[in-house]
Order: structure tokens, then C-alpha cells, then sequence
């Protein structure tokens, strides 16, 4: 058993109990992640402007999906006249074809050497639920119809299936995380007293909320409880993130995936503050190599509100521009790596980064833009115009592994050597790792221009 596996499995869906009073920054990222919902009545448009090429990259909301699933049915529900996300025929078409994917894979199990094709089936089963469920989210599912309640819990239960059965080396657990900080059942020392004053004054007691979270914790930390570093993953959806967590446990660091919150700044604030408490709590944790890795407007937050308790936080945006929009409306209080698309075009996730879409065709590769930010500086240290996957793990390992000393030097470039171009520098620690090529050259930019907010 997982040493993860301390809390009981979760009965409900979390949501803070403190009042919702949005504020400018919410209500501006609530303008960006509902444009698909804006569209939630007119599928086509949907469907044509959005989602297509949203379905192709495996982009949010397509997470796991097969192009081949969801292009069938969504030309056979535009053909029938289904104008709306909304419509019950909508569910159940997306239902259908999920059930019969299940069942396949099922049915694959009958066959040891059949598993690696039965997880994989159950994680396309996935992504049509979760399209089967739009425009619900996780965190509203109280209110969504029976339908749409019923393609949640079976996303959720069949992830957790698939994961169990192609990370048999490091089991998915489900953990229910104590609200510690949530507002209702812990106000401030001030306006508390002792027991026997609630008592007297009948004070009305309230259930501590809890978050539900995902957690994956390598094997040589499950044999021998040895600490190991760890990914917080904060996105929209838990159930979306299974090649990043791979990713993430492939470097031998333990992975906590948890749900944005949609109570305001002032929540989610309160929600990290417990999740992080919580993670302190875990011995096999290393709470000296934390890493969050979240979308730009939560990130951008975190690093200001809680940036003193992680190594780094990586935030994943969209478009990069050339407008003079700094990143940081306040000073991060830690390293921070900007994940941006150097194009015109991208699809947007509600969560971890996906590589934009140039043309429906195009045959290039799209482009990823890694923009370093030292603690304390809402100036770019260094930026890298043409990076992959590796580059941005690779500043994760500096970022956990190096020593307090070596992170503080700033700014971590190397003095332009003879021959190259004055403006171009090479960055050192963060992007010279074993898998970037030496000599790789970056501009050194005083911002980032990427409208975060």
C-alpha cells in the first residue's frame, strides 16, 4: 500500500465555504477560461473554431483523446440538427461511444500482454467523458444534470483504472486533503475564543471542507520510504494531466495533482496554504525541492502569495506578443519559469501548456518560448525562443537540486563570448543541462510580453 494512502477515499466534491465575492484578476480569468462555454450553444461554431484544433494537439479540454473518437460524432451531431452542449443527445452520444471503449478495454484484459491497450483505451474512455460533461466543471458538478454527474464519476473511476493499470510501478492514490485554512471552520484567532465560549454563545459548528486530490509517489520511495521531490500540478482538471505526471515520476520526483479553485484569489490562497501544509505533513515528501506547476494567472499569483515555501513554480500561458504587459503584478518570492507559444495562433488550455496550432496542416513544428524570472524580479532573466519538453524539466531539476547559493546568483548568464552577437547571451544553469545542446543561445529580455491577465 501507498503511504499516500492515509486519508479516506472522497465522497463528495470541495468547494470553500467562504463567501464569493470575485474580484477584477477573477473575473478577468473567468472572461479567459469561459470562451468555449460562450460558445456552448452553438456546436458548430464550437466545434469548427475551437475544438478541432483544440482535439488535434490533445489540448484542454481533449486531454487523451483520440481525433478519430470525437470527429465522427461531433459531424454526426451537427448533421442532426444538436445545436447545443447542453442538449441530453449530446451527453449520451459522447456516453455511448465511452461505454464501448470501456468495454473494449475490458475485454483486452483477458490478455496479459493486452494491458498497456486496455489503459490507454480507458484514458481515450476519459477524454469522451469529459467532453460528454461540457460545459460542467469538476468544482460545479452539484449543479450540472444527472447526465453530466454520472460522466464525472465515471471519468474519474476509470482514470484511476487506467493509471492502475499502466503505472503498476507507482499506484494512483485518492486523497482527501484537510481545509485547514478554509474560512468557515477556521476564522481568525481574533474572533474565535475557547470552546466553552462557542458553546455558550451556540455558535453553529461546520464540517471542515476537504480538497480532493490525486497523488503518485515513485517506487523507490514506496520500497524504502526514502523523501523524494515533489510536482504540485494545479489545472483544471485532475484526471488531465497523465503524461505530465509520467513525465514527472520518470525523474523519480512524487506528484500531488489537485483542482484550481474557483472561489476567488483570497480561496485559492487558503487552499494552497492547506494543500502545502498537508504536503509538509507527509515524511516521504522533500519539502526542500517543491515545484508548482500551474496555468499563468494562478501561478502568477502563487509565486507572490506563496513563493517562500517552493524551489520554483512553472506557469504555463498562451500567446507571447510584444506588448510591454509585465508578468508579475507583484515581486515572485521565487524562481519562475514562463511556458509561452511564439506564435499568432495557440490553443488555449485550462491548465498545463500544449503546443499551438500553426494551421489545420501545418507541417512545422509549433513553437515553445521558456522565459526565466529570478526571485524578486519582475524582469526576464533569460529567455529561450525555440526550447521542448526537456529544457523545461531540465530547469525543474536545477531549480530542486541546486543549493540555496547557487540559486540566489543572478543572473545566471555567462559573459558573451568573442564572435557572438552582443545582444545574445548564454544561459547557464537552467538551460545547460545533460539534454540541451552546448552553446544554445538566448536573448535577454527585460519583460515578457504574454496578457496574462
Amino acid at each position: 500500500m501507498s503511504p499516500a494512502r492515509i486519508l479516506s477515499p472522497e465522497s463528495g466534491l470541495w468547494s470553500a465555504n467562504g463567501p464569493k465575492s470575485p474580484t477584477k484578476p477573477l473575473q478577468k480569468r473567468q472572461q479567459h477560461q469561459l470562451r468555449d462555454v460562450d460558445l456552448a450553444g452553438d456546436l458548430k461554431a464550437l466545434w469548427e473554431t475551437r475544438w478541432k484544433a483544440a482535439c488535434k494537439r490533445q489540448s484542454h479540454p481533449f486531454q487523451d483523446a483520440s481525433y478519430l473518437d470525437v470527429a465522427p460524432l461531433m459531424a454526426g451531431l451537427i448533421q442532426r440538427g444538436v445545436t447545443s452542449t447542453s442538449c441530453p443527445t449530446y451527453t449520451t452520444t459522447f456516453l455511448t461511444l465511452a461505454e464501448s471503449l470501456a468495454a473494449d478495454a475490458r475485454a483486452s484484459l483477458l490478455s496479459p500482454e493486452n494491458t498497456e491497450r486496455a489503459s490507454a483505451l480507458l484514458l481515450r474512455t476519459c477524454a469522451l467523458l469529459r467532453i460528454a460533461r461540457f460545459p460542467a466543471a469538476t468544482s460545479t458538478m452539484q449543479d450540472a444534470c444527472a447526465l453530466k454527474t454520472k460522466a464525472y464519476q465515471l471519468q474519474k473511476s476509470y482514470y484511476m483504472e487506467a493509471v492502475s493499470l499502466s503505472g503498476l510501478n507507482s499506484p494512483l492514490d485518492e486523497v482527501l486533503i484537510p481545509h485547514i485554512h478554509d474560512p468557515a471552520t477556521h476564522p481568525d484567532a481574533s474572533q474565535r475564543g475557547d470552546l466553552k465560549t462557542h458553546g455558550r454563545q451556540g455558535v453553529k459548528f461546520v464540517r471542515r471542507p476537504e480538497i480532493p486530490a490525486f497523488v503518485r509517489v515513485p517506487l523507490e520511495t514506496l520500497l524504502t520510504g526514502q523523501q523524494c521531490a515533489v510536482a504540485l500540478i494545479v489545472s483544471a482538471d485532475r484526471t488531465g494531466n497523465s503524461k505530465t505526471c509520467e513525465d514527472v515520476l520518470s525523474k523519480g520526483w512524487a506528484c500531488v495533482m489537485i483542482e484550481a479553485s474557483e472561489e476567488g484569489p483570497e480561496a485559492e490562497s487558503r487552499m494552497m496554504s492547506s494543500v502545502l501544509d498537508w504536503m509538509n505533513g507527509m515524511f516521504f515528501f522533500d519539502m526542500e525541492r517543491v515545484v508548482i506547476m500551474a496555468d499563468a494567472e494562478v501561478a502568477t499569483r502563487t509565486v507572490a502569495s506563496h513563493g517562500a515555501r517552493v524551489n520554483g513554480v512553472v506557469a504555463y500561458a498562451g500567446e507571447q506578443t510584444n506588448t510591454e504587459t509585465p508578468v508579475f503584478a507583484q515581486s515572485p518570492l521565487c524562481r519562475t519559469l514562463v511556458v509561452s507559444g511564439g506564435v499568432q495562433v495557440v490553443v488555449e488550455s485550462s491548465g498545463l501548456w500544449t503546443p499551438p496550432l500553426l494551421e489545420e496542416e501545418a507541417a512545422a513544428e509549433p513553437t515553445m518560448v521558456l522565459s526565466a524570472y529570478q526571485s524578486g524580479s519582475i524582469a526576464c532573466a533569460g529567455q529561450v525562443e525555440t526550447a521542448d519538453i526537456g529544457r523545461l524539466y531540465g530547469w525543474m531539476e536545477a531549480v530542486m537540486d541546486s543549493s540555496a547559493s547557487e540559486i540566489e546568483v543572478a543572473p545566471l548568464l555567462l559573459p558573451v563570448q568573442s564572435g557572438q552577437v552582443k545582444t545574445k547571451q548564454r544561459l547557464s544553469r537552467w538551460f545547460s543541462m545533460d539534454i540541451t545542446p552546448p552553446g544554445s543561445d538566448v536573448e535577454v529580455a527585460s519583460s515578457l510580453g504574454s496578457s496574462l491577465y
